[in-house]
């Protein structure tokens, strides 16, 4: 699962609301505000690298370095292997 935090409001809500599901899933986490470490020690994900970013506003950057990990790193994935994007986004209402 390759998630960019974004916010760290909805990351912490999607990570508490979902865990069941995502305890199962293997991590690239994107994210530019330190806090989310204060998140992540609250829940055990298997992360398998954190990439911290220049700030908030980086929505395609992210995914890039992302992507670019994984290419350099083929030995983590297979054919079988099913990606999911989770991206958390500020909504202004």
């Amino acid at each position: 699962c390759i998630l960019h935090c974004g916010n760290i409001t909805i990351f912490e809500n999607i990570i508490t609301d979902y865990y069941d599901k995502l305890k199962q899933a293997a991590f690239i986490i994107t994210y530019y505000d330190e806090s989310i470490h204060r998140v992540l020690i609250k829940r055990k994900l298997n992360i398998i690298k954190l990439i911290k970013v220049l700030n908030k506003g980086m929505d395609c950057g992210p995914m890039l370095l992302s992507i670019k990990y994984l290419l350099d790193n083929s030995n983590l994935y297979n054919k079988n292997t099913i990606f999911y994007k989770i991206h958390t986004k500020s909504c202004k209402t």
